[in-house]
């Protein structure tokens, strides 16, 4: 299965956020395609709209899309891995995860995509990015039986 995050910002290549994802990046080795979302419009709305549109066209092919936002289902390590399993049972290829930017995402994404939340408490950009990248590797070590999740 192929994990895509498509995240609004852009995390420099010092940064030790980024230098984490780097190392999960390797463990989940080619099944993770990451789309960076760059915004320099100031004024809210039209940054929460011109980030809507951008992500809508990276959208277009894929079917199991799920935003992160604090409004979205909780899932603890396990029911998350097995979300992953009952996809791939039902021949998914890909999952796409949405990371918002600072002023979140807009409501037509919100509406139209399930969500799901690393709880209510708002994280920055580049810790949800490794956040997630986590917890996706955890739930393929579960379904792999490997003891990482041990």
């Amino acid at each position: 299965m192929i994990f895509k995050l498509i995240c609004v910002g852009k995390l420099n290549s010092k940064n030790s956020y980024q230098i984490i994802c780097n190392e999960y990046k390797k463990r989940i080795k080619d099944n993770l395609e990451i789309i960076e979302i760059k915004s320099d419009i100031t004024q809210k709305s039209s940054r929460i709209k011109f980030e809507a549109n951008k992500i809508n066209e990276y959208l277009k092919r894929d079917k199991d899309i799920f935003l992160l936002d604090t409004s979205g289902k909780n899932y603890s390590s396990f029911a998350f891995s097995e979300l992953f399993r009952k996809k791939k049972n039902n021949g998914c290829k890909t999952i796409t995860f949405v990371i918002g930017g600072i002023y979140g995402l807009h409501e037509t994404l919100i509406k139209k995509f399930s969500s799901i939340s690393f709880g209510e408490m708002t994280w920055p950009h580049g810790l949800m990015r490794v956040l997630l990248l986590e917890q996706i590797y955890r739930a393929q070590t579960i379904l792999d039986g490997h003891p990482y999740d041990k």
